[in-house]
């Protein structure tokens, strides 16, 4: 054995859990399947503030645009704003930040392998393994961890577009019908430029529905510049370490139900799983990650009601929920990370 950690997959995940083991002294290496970091791009990149401040990284420069708050569209036009005063999230370069973060590890003292597979356990570098390699992770198949009950599949599209304009805030389109199991949504880069995508449930077919939602929003595709998407796991797995593996990040599942945000409980995740195995203490990883692992549950609780909703419901609830002063209750109350400050 080579180190004393192997990290499967450098990512935000990877990059957070390598700079945390070799700033402490230990023998890291990660590997990364594909032949250069943060490529292909799956991810929109719409990260809270919270969570990118709390990573103690610094990822100013990775900054595309800011977002204040949503317009939400229902099925038939129904419609309301969430806006707050500050921002709440930063769109992001989000292949620039997995270069940042594992940057760091590799400053660290953490060692870089880019185009490196692993098929078996016979490719471990390490005795400690911690898999850090997303939604479909290989580390969670060779272990024979249970798996992710439940994925959306996500496909977006850079465009270019004139119908696009930036006011610092993200469209998200409801409909069953259109985007069964989750959401559209338009995320302004700059005046003229943005990202449009949807996520479905798994097993539904992706053919058409962009030309179809683009409609819908009104956008004229002048150009498009990159297409990318992938799953999107729905909640964590019912365990995330055994022996000395752990997994952290989407390889866990640790991501929101109600948005597919993963960033924040990953960064948590990848800290947490640092600090169980630079004090031998693997078996405490998932009851360390049970009050995150309840939140994401609430997350999931939400997801569901919304999945056995039909359209006429969905408009009817938006409808209800702008004259009963939902908007400004979110306003007030909401945190795009943690659902349970207006979900008991």
């Amino acid at each position: 054995m080579k180190a004393d950690v192997h990290i499967v997959g450098a990512g935000v995940s990877g990059g957070v859990a390598g700079h945390q083991l070799a700033k402490r002294g230990l023998d890291v290496v990660i590997t990364e399947e594909d032949p250069q970091i943060g490529l292909p791009q799956h991810c929109t990149g719409i990260i809270s503030v919270k969570g990118l401040e709390e990573s103690g990284f610094p990822y100013k420069r990775s900054i595309l645009n800011k977002a204040y708050g949503s317009h939400v569209f229902g099925p038939h036009g129904e419609e309301f704003t969430i806006r707050k005063k500050d921002v709440q999230a930063y769109i992001v370069d989000r292949a620039l930040l997995d270069n940042i973060y594992v940057g760091m590890a590799e400053k660290a003292g953490a060692e870089i392998r880019l185009a490196s597979k692993i098929a078996s356990k016979s490719d471990y570098l390490a005795k400690t393994v911690i898999g850090a390699d997303g939604a479909n992770s290989t580390v969670a198949r060779i272990e024979g961890f249970a798996p992710i009950k439940s994925y959306a599949m996500g496909y977006q599209e850079i465009i270019e577009s004139k119908d696009i304009v930036n006011d610092n805030m993200v469209s998200v389109y409801l409909s069953q019908k259109m985007f069964p199991g989750f959401f559209g949504w338009v995320v302004p880069l700059e005046d003229g430029k943005g990202i449009c995508g949807f996520g479905i449930s798994s097993g539904q077919m992706v053919n058409g529905r962009m030309k179809k939602f683009l409609a819908l929003a009104g956008i004229n595709v002048q150009r498009t510049l990159r297409r990318f998407g992938g799953p999107i796991p729905l909640g964590p797995r019912a365990k995330n370490a055994k022996d000395n593996v752990i997994l952290i990040g989407g390889a866990g599942g640790y991501s929101k139900a109600t948005s597919g945000g993963g960033v924040y409980f990953s960064t948590i995740s990848a800290n947490i799983a640092a600090e169980c195995i630079a004090n031998q203490k693997v078996h405490e990883y998932d009851w360390r990650m049970a009050k995150y692992f309840n939140e994401l549950k609430k997350h999931a609780r939400v997801r569901y009601l919304y999945n056995i909703s039909n359209d006429l419901a969905i408009g009817m609830f938006i409808r209800a929920g702008r004259m009963a002063g939902l908007p400004g209750y979110i306003e007030k109350k909401g945190d795009m990370d943690y659902i349970s400050t207006i979900v008991p």
